[in-house]
């Protein structure tokens, strides 16, 4: 099992549906295009020369963001070091824009995340608003010849 992890900091961009022009052409719009490129680049510099991983990944994604002070409902959480926010940019958008950056950069093709988990919460302490990716390969999941049925 091999763990790659990258932290790129600043506001975290979510995957923005593709457009529609009045001719019928669609395209990606320039937000989501440079996005990709930026989590492409951190990756790239932090492992330069490591390989695509072949076979199941797991992927997680921690965004942290700056916010307000903490509302009173929010205090249970802090207590926890669980900070929760549940406005937009949605999960969802969020991991499949680091998904579908890392195609043929850290993986083949983000159809090998088998298992991922995305969390949106505020800073805590010194903690600095951006994006925590963990890549985790998992070979050892793949059946032999011998134990496939």
């Amino acid at each position: 099992m091999e763990i790659r992890t990258l932290f790129i900091p600043g506001v975290a961009k979510p995957k923005q549906r593709a457009r529609v022009t009045k001719a019928g052409f669609s395209f990606t719009p320039k937000a989501t295009v440079q996005a990709e490129a930026l989590v492409r680049l951190a990756y790239k510099q932090q492992y330069p020369d490591a390989p695509l991983f072949d076979g199941p990944v797991r992927l997680f994604v921690l965004v942290l963001r700056d916010g307000p002070t903490a509302p009173r409902w929010l205090a249970e959480y802090v207590a926890r070091n669980e900070t929760p926010f549940t406005s937009r940019p949605d999960w969802d958008n969020l991991g499949k824009l680091v998904s579908d950056a890392l195609n043929q950069v850290a993986w083949h093709d983000d159809a090998q995340i088998f298992d991922a988990r995305i969390v949106k919460r505020r800073c805590l302490g010194n903690e600095v608003p951006g994006t925590q990716i963990t890549i985790e390969h998992c070979p050892e999941l793949v059946p032999t010849k011998g134990e496939r049925g």
